[in-house]
This record gives structure tokens, sequence and C-alpha cells, in this order.
């Protein structure tokens, strides 16, 4: 059984103090049970765009039986001296489309993660600005593109405290990486 997941920085596990995120801590719940394997193709900083640029050759390189996707924050985000997203929504629910379309080719399975709150009005270093009434919009995409495509929606907007389970304002820390888990382990059906 080869489990892919596809993402950004919350894929990746960015801002935990152990190092796992909630992939490394679902790889190592299924430790024990050789047959399961977990590929990362978390990146940092990764948009829809760039994960359908990519994802051809990744999910060609490892044929998975079930198939995770988490992508969406860095499309809603807001670069410094711009007052537009960085992926017009739009733009974001065709790439989201063609990204389900294309996992349908390659897995039964396929799950479709929704984005998490930020500290509202987060203002990166590089001044990108991060607004939980445009994340929403962005997770209703997702909400709704998983309907259309008959795949199954995780919700995970509600379930992380923006005041104690955010590491930086964005990122989950050790506390909100278990929850995430807790809930993908719930509702990811293995066999």
């Amino acid at each position: 059984m080869r489990i892919g997941i596809w993402g950004d920085s919350i894929v990746y596990g960015k801002c935990d103090s152990e190092g796992l995120g909630w992939v490394g801590r679902w790889r190592a719940s299924l430790f024990k049970q050789d047959e399961i394997e977990i590929y990362n193709f978390g990146v940092c900083r990764d948009s829809s765009e760039d994960v359908l640029k990519r994802f051809p050759t990744e999910v060609g390189s490892i044929s998975p039986d079930i198939i995770v996707i988490s992508v969406g924050l860095n499309d809603a985000k807001i670069p410094v001296g711009q007052t537009e997203t960085h992926v017009p929504l739009d733009r974001f629910k065709k790439n989201i489309q063609a990204l389900l379309t294309s996992s349908q080719k390659y897995a039964q399975k396929i799950y479709l993660l929704g984005l998490t709150k930020a500290d509202d009005g987060f203002i990166r270093h590089t001044g990108t600005r991060f607004l939980n009434e445009i994340i929403e919009k962005y997770n209703l995409a997702l909400l709704e593109s998983a309907q259309d495509c008959g795949v199954v929606f995780i919700p995970m907007f509600e379930h992380l405290d923006t005041s104690t389970d955010l590491s930086d304002g964005l990122h989950p820390n050790k506390t909100g990486y278990e929850k995430m888990f807790n809930i993908i382990n719930e509702n990811v059906k293995i066999f």
C-alpha cells in the first residue's frame, strides 16, 4: 500500500519542534505495518500551480493507492505590495479540479484537505499577508471541487486554535500538527 501526499510547507511539517508534522506522525503510527509506505511531497512555498506542475512526474514514480492533497494557503496569500492573491480564486479552482482529475487516473482513494486558519492578518517578515476571510473562500473552493469530483474532503479550518496551535501565525506547532494527524488518521480509510 502506497500513500502519496502532495502540498506545501504544512505537508512538509515546517515549524514542528519534533520535526514530524502531521505526515511524520501518521508514518510513525503505521510504522509496524510493513506493507504501508508514505511519501511526503510537501514543498515549502508551493501553490496549487507548483503542485500541478510536479504532480505527474511524482505520482508516476510511486503509483500510489491513496492520494492526499493539501494545498491552497500560498494561493490565498497576498504578496507584499499587492492587493490581489498570489493565485486568483478562479485559477485556483481550475488547478484543484485538474489535480483531482489527474489523481483519479492513479488512485481510487483520494482525499482533499481543507485549509487551516492563520492568525488573522498575519504578516510574514517579507510583508506577505494571510487573511482568514480570503482563506475561507479558497477553502470553500476546495470543498466544492471535492464534491464535484467525488473525492473525500477533510475539513481543517475550525480545528486549530490560532492562539495555541500555531508556531508562527501560519504553520502549526507540535500541538497543531498532532490535532491534524488525529483528524486525518480518523478520516483516511487505508484498508
